[in-house]
């Protein structure tokens, strides 16, 4: 969702820059060359490319996106704010998914090259 709303809302990819990175000045071109390197991550993941690769850049960009709500996080009970929570599980499964990326074999492209 996030690398297609880069595309769809680059205005909106500047704002959530600005307020949670604290990097102002996004342009529109490089909302969508971030765009397509986060779609271009997202369906390797799906398809199971380069595991090593594609699922550890998965993890480390949802960490950042995890880890600059902290703030949010503290403060469970304003508004909205609870919704930050979801991201925890997720970077969760996103490390294990990583780890146990040789056990990943169903529907990958990497287990098919390899047989």
């Amino acid at each position: 969702m996030g690398g297609v709303e880069k595309f769809v809302l680059p205005d909106t990819a500047a704002d959530i820059f600005s307020h949670f990175y604290g990097i102002d000045g996004l342009t529109q071109n490089f909302s969508y060359i971030l765009g397509v390197l986060q779609c271009l991550v997202a369906l390797s993941v799906l398809a199971g490319f380069q595991k090593r690769v594609s699922y550890a850049l998965a993890f480390a960009i949802h960490s950042v996106s995890t880890l600059s709500t902290i703030p949010r996080m503290l403060a469970p009970y304003d508004p909205g704010n609870h919704l930050f929570f979801t991201g925890v599980p997720v970077l969760a499964a996103m490390f294990l998914l990583w780890y146990l990326r040789d056990s990943d074999t169903k529907l990958s492209l990497d287990a098919r090259n390899k047989g």
